[in-house]
């Protein structure tokens, strides 16, 4: 098992945030924006050698290429925007994948919202946009024609708002190449699934990825999720669940990602340097926190 973390957390500045993981014994890293003031999936081809320098320079190896692409509300985009703006990423994404070799490319859920706001579902999908899932298939099928593992996150708007949404979505998929869900834990808790091992059970034959966030919930008695918080003082299970994904063997590396939500009014953090990305305290932070209680990621 290994732990990879979202560099922009570290520092914007990605051969800072380099030299910060390198120093505290990270070995893989994901990727999303602020690489070189651009997203992953915008490189051109002198950033994307420059990446390659960076990343054997500091000994760490890129697992994921975090793009956006899909995170669009198909009930306001039109069906060649869509196609289009995934076409073109994916093509860049795989131009990038020929120097560098992540391990990984995400891409996101789409969301249905009404224009009332309802939030709708994978079901309503198939019949006001059928176009989605043959251009999901067709995404995935390129890039796993080029060997690589295709995942798709949970952002907290998006279809994927619950296990049973989760399975309807990865049905529709199946059969159009290597494609597994990144379980974003806290994602899935701002759309309304309290984090439990009884969730995970409910969505591990489609899990490949997962990311750590803490979370506190509102109150006692009101489990949506409030503050932004540590793993350590985290309302959900952290070591159970953590335990659980560790002896599955369904993600060999979990991500450590950064938490939503209010600030507490206990806030360990409210003194950090001017100088210091607060990201990267609390990044450590929880990076100590899965040090100290698995084994697996020392």
């Amino acid at each position: 098992m290994h732990l990879s973390v979202l560099a922009e957390m570290l520092d914007k500045d990605l051969p800072t945030a380099l030299a910060v993981m390198r120093d505290h014994r990270l070995a893989f890293v994901d990727l999303k924006q602020h690489v070189y003031d651009s997203r992953i999936h915008q490189l051109d081809g002198d950033q994307r050698y420059r990446l390659h320098d960076d990343l054997r320079r500091h000994n760490v190896e890129l697992y994921c290429l975090a793009s956006t692409l899909g995170h669009r509300n198909v009930l306001a985009t039109p069906e060649r925007g869509f196609r289009d703006e995934l076409e073109q990423g994916i093509a860049n994404l795989l131009e990038t994948v020929a120097i560098v070799r992540p391990r990984m490319i995400r891409l996101l859920a789409c969301s249905a919202i009404s224009g009332t706001g309802e939030r709708l579902l994978v079901t309503d999908v198939d019949r006001l946009a059928p176009w989605v899932f043959p251009a999901y298939r067709e995404a995935i099928s390129q890039i796993a024609s080029h060997g690589v593992t295709v995942t798709i996150e949970n952002e907290p708007d998006s279809l994927l708002s619950s296990p049973e949404e989760v399975r309807t979505f990865f049905a529709r998929l199946d059969g159009c190449g290597d494609v597994g869900f990144t379980w974003d834990i806290q994602n899935m808790w701002q759309s309304g699934v309290f984090p439990s091992v009884t969730v995970y059970e409910r969505m591990k034959p489609v899990i490949n990825y997962v990311h750590l966030k803490g979370g506190r919930q509102a109150s006692t008695v009101d489990s949506s999720l409030r503050y932004r918080c540590g793993l350590e003082t985290a309302s959900w299970p952290v070591v159970d669940l953590v335990r659980r994904v560790i002896a599955d063997d369904i993600s060999p590396v979990v991500c450590l990602n950064t938490s939503h939500g209010e600030l507490p009014d206990d806030d360990p953090f409210g003194d950090v340097a001017a100088d210091v990305p607060r990201s990267r305290v609390e990044a450590l932070r929880d990076l100590a926190y899965v040090r100290h209680h698995f084994e697996e990621f020392s």
